[in-house]
């Protein structure tokens, strides 16, 4: 039996690197894109891996969703998606905003008397960020959101 073909289209990224190529580069150079936060003082860790680029963010939506969006332009840019039929699509996202953002986190930022910024809480599981997107695109095929874990 013939395996179904996979195709990579394309893709894009946006860390705390830097946007697409610049984070190619910076990691093969060995940079790290983590910073320190000073809302995170008094626990265990201070350093946050954050995207700080300006992000359109429509409301109602995340920021995960902004950049999620941002990226999937990008790479759109760079690939053809209009001649695979919308059930043959995928998408993958990574991101990483449930843990400074989410419920868990907040516990241990409660516990320190400190408070991500607004940008960063989660208002919706984070699960859910290529299911929205993808309706919002018109993928059809499988959607896999991944926590990157800061990386």
């Amino acid at each position: 039996m013939k395996k179904p073909e996979v195709v990579l289209v394309s893709a894009s990224a946006r860390s705390a690197l830097g946007a697409d190529e610049l984070t190619w580069t910076r990691l093969v150079d060995g940079q790290a894109g983590l910073q320190p936060e000073t809302w995170l003082e008094g626990l265990a860790s201070t350093y946050v891996g954050r995207v700080l680029d300006d992000i359109p963010q429509a409301e109602g939506r995340t920021r995960s969703f902004g950049l999620a969006s941002v990226v999937f332009g990008e790479a759109a840019s760079r690939g053809s998606f209009s001649d695979t039929a919308p059930e043959r699509r995928a998408l993958i996202v990574g991101t990483t905003t449930a843990a400074a953002g989410g419920p868990e986190g907040q516990v241990l930022l409660d516990a320190a008397g400190a408070r991500a910024p607004e940008d960063m809480i989660v208002r919706a599981p984070v699960t859910s960020l290529a299911d929205d997107l993808g309706t919002q695109l018109d993928v059809r095929g499988p959607r896999l959101t991944e926590s990157t874990a800061c990386s």
